[in-house]
């Protein structure tokens, strides 16, 4: 039984990261596709016979990834196999939804495929997750965020496209994405390589073990707040379900013409808006007690203001789908971060699979069932469904609150973090900037002075070099962030001061 909760966060090269975080974008934007009903008609088919093979399908891939998860060995990232049998399948069902929009088809069986291969990029969250499973908690949030955003624009974007130049683009986001993370890859793996062919003395320098006060490690120990994952693979597949409930009251409003186009384009801007303010609160959701706010508090809340403004009719239909969307973005930042925050006995890859196998069959029983009731005159059933799923979650999470209340954190060492001065923290954030950008050690003393608002001459005279070498320094240091001013180098180290400041219970800097 492998345990992670000693696994070591690093720095990542900034190319790898970049082309990871675009990849996962075109990932989200792949499993969001089949939504855009500005381009195809949603269907409001809710067969029992494509819901049960879509769930036996689901269940068994994911069963598979969970299986092998519980090898440390095993990345599914590195598996360019699996990446290229994804978007091979990705695109199959994109190629068939598209024939059948263009010509319909009302084989039975051809829906079934074209609706079980569709299902496939939805695995390739658990190949991005399992690159970023070990970097640092503050990359992951920030990749989410960017996905997010990139998401939310290419859905705002199709309706704006002819047909044909939408369908190519859809046919391209998973062999795109799945592009990317191989390429990202091999950037992070040649950054290694170089890092191992420096001598010893000189690797040291870029170890990327965090030191014992640093800003972005794990924000609980492994005893506190014990919670079983299978409580929160059914806590998010019990919030996926509302949402796709949810989700299900704006489809009638869909006319193929100006109302589809309104509703995609609300569901976008719900997308960018959600990015925009996980990009503002990235610093204080990396603790634990904020993950559990969002999720024992917030969302359910959330969901049942949600869930009764979608009983309203008209144009206000279409305005539901943008908080519905930023709660969706919500359910899927939970699935997302709670492996980095959480402690289990598992490895951290097999609760990612776990949660995400959780979420997607939360989504595809909520679509499914609620689809069938809306039909006849049974919607009374689904209504109580809803509203009692809504009641539970909400009764759990106001118990688990309070439980978790009584529970005080506890430090690896079993006392509390020492107090920290401003002058500590500014140290400690060049010292995260030197490991993260790779600086050498004199780098390092460069970028300290630097960080202080002290000049080549000053530096050159507090190092005992001369000022061409102190310029030739400051040069190396812009060049390994990738800015070109003073004034941009100090606005990120004010960021990771600012997480430091954050982690030790001190206001930030304005």
């Amino acid at each position: 039984m492998g345990n992670d909760t000693q696994r070591i966060e690093k720095a990542l090269d900034k190319d790898s990261f970049a082309l990871a975080s675009i990849g996962l974008g075109l990932c989200i934007a792949s499993t969001e596709a089949l939504r855009y009903s500005a381009l195809w008609r949603i269907s409001d088919e809710g067969a029992l016979d494509v819901l049960l093979i879509k769930i036996v399908s689901l269940t068994a891939v994911f069963s598979a990834l969970i299986l092998l998860s519980k090898k440390p060995s095993f990345k599914p990232h590195e598996s360019t196999w699996m990446l290229v049998a994804i978007a091979l399948l990705q695109t199959i069902g994109f190629a068939m939804q598209i024939s059948a929009t263009l010509h319909p088809v009302h084989d039975h069986l051809f829906t079934i495929v074209q609706r079980t291969v569709l299902e496939s990029s939805y695995i390739l969250f658990i190949a991005f997750a399992s690159f970023f499973l070990g970097a640092k908690l503050r990359a992951a949030i920030q990749a989410l965020v960017i996905g997010i955003i990139i998401a939310g624009t290419i859905q705002i974007a199709i309706p704006f496209v002819s047909f044909e130049v939408a369908s190519a683009l859809i046919l391209l986001l998973t062999p795109a994405s799945c592009a990317c993370l191989v390429l990202a890859v091999r950037k992070q793996r040649a950054s290694d390589e170089w890092l191992e062919t420096l001598p010893e003395n000189e690797r040291a320098e870029f170890d990327d073990a965090p030191s014992e006060a640093a800003p972005l490690t794990r924000s609980s120990d492994p005893g506190s707040y014990r919670i079983p994952l299978w409580q929160l693979c059914l806590t998010i597949a019990l919030f996926s379900f509302i949402v796709s409930a949810i989700h299900l009251q704006w489809l009638q409003a869909q006319d193929g013409e100006s109302a589809s186009t309104i509703i995609q384009i609300c569901a976008g801007v719900g997308a960018i808006l959600a990015g925009n303010l996980l990009l503002l609160a990235r610093n204080s959701l990396q603790g634990i007690a904020a993950v559990d706010s969002v999720r024992l508090l917030v969302l359910p809340i959330a969901l049942a203001t949600l869930y009764v403004a979608s009983l309203l009719s008209g144009a206000l239909i279409a305005l539901s789908v943008i908080p519905l969307n930023i709660t969706y973005v919500a359910v899927l930042f939970l699935t997302w971060i709670i492996p980095f925050v959480y402690r289990f006995k598992r490895t951290a890859l097999f609760a990612c699979a776990s949660l995400f196998l959780a979420k997607k069959l939360g989504v595809v029983v909520g679509l499914g069932i609620m689809r069938d009731l809306a039909k006849g005159d049974a919607d009374w059933i689904g209504t109580t469904m809803i509203v009692a799923t809504l009641f539970a979650l909400i009764v759990l999470s106001v118990m688990h609150f309070f439980k978790m209340g009584r529970q005080e954190p506890v430090s690896p060492r079993g006392k509390e973090e020492p107090a920290i001065d401003s002058e500590t923290a500014l140290s400690l954030a060049c010292e995260s900037m030197s490991k993260q950008y790779k600086l050498t050690k004199r780098e390092g003393e460069v970028l300290a002075l630097l960080a202080r608002g002290r000049s080549a001459t000053y530096i050159a005279e507090a190092l005992v070099i001369s000022s061409t070498t102190a310029k030739t320094h400051v040069k190396h240091i812009y060049q390994k962030v990738g800015i070109a001013s003073k004034q941009v180098l100090l606005d990120i180290v004010e960021d990771e001061l600012n997480d430091i400041l954050a982690a030790h219970g001190k206001k930030s800097i304005n």
